[in-house]
């Protein structure tokens, strides 16, 4: 029995890909991508998908009209920051708007707020939940 994996490959269209399963009668697909930090994968290099590769929205519409249900966690923002930068607020609108049933992301490290965007629910940063940093309270 193997490990499914989902926004790593041995090349971009690999860590596109979304993992699908199904539970029940619902088709789910789950999509994974990163900030562009480091190890982001392309057509010769495996690695991680940049969350703002044109490819990845095109893959989230494409996807959206196969499945019942289209989740998009998302590795990104700016560390420690209590608010998500207004660029990745739109970015995140624009995948619910590509098919995205909800988003969910994490990175910054402290809990962020979240919205209600074209019934979409998406999740600027689910914090740390229970690592706590030492020298750093707002990730407790």
């Amino acid at each position: 029995m193997g490990t499914d994996t989902v926004g790593a490959g041995e090349n971009v269209h690999d860590a596109i890909a979304p993992v699908r399963t199904t539970i029940g009668n619902t088709d789910i697909a789950i999509f994974n991508a990163c900030d562009k930090e480091f190890g982001v994968a392309d057509e010769r290099t495996p690695g991680v998908v940049w969350i703002k590769n044109p490819s990845f929205e095109r893959a989230i519409e494409k996807t959206a009209m196969e499945v019942d249900v289209l989740l998009v966690v998302a590795h990104g923002g700016i560390k420690y920051v209590p608010l998500p930068p207004p660029s990745w607020r739109q970015h995140f609108q624009s995948l619910s708007d590509a098919g995205a049933d909800a988003i969910i992301a994490h990175h910054p490290h402290v809990p962020l707020p979240w919205e209600i965007y074209n019934d979409v629910p998406i999740f600027y940063s689910l914090g740390n939940f229970a690592f706590r940093q030492e020298g750093r309270p707002e990730t407790a």
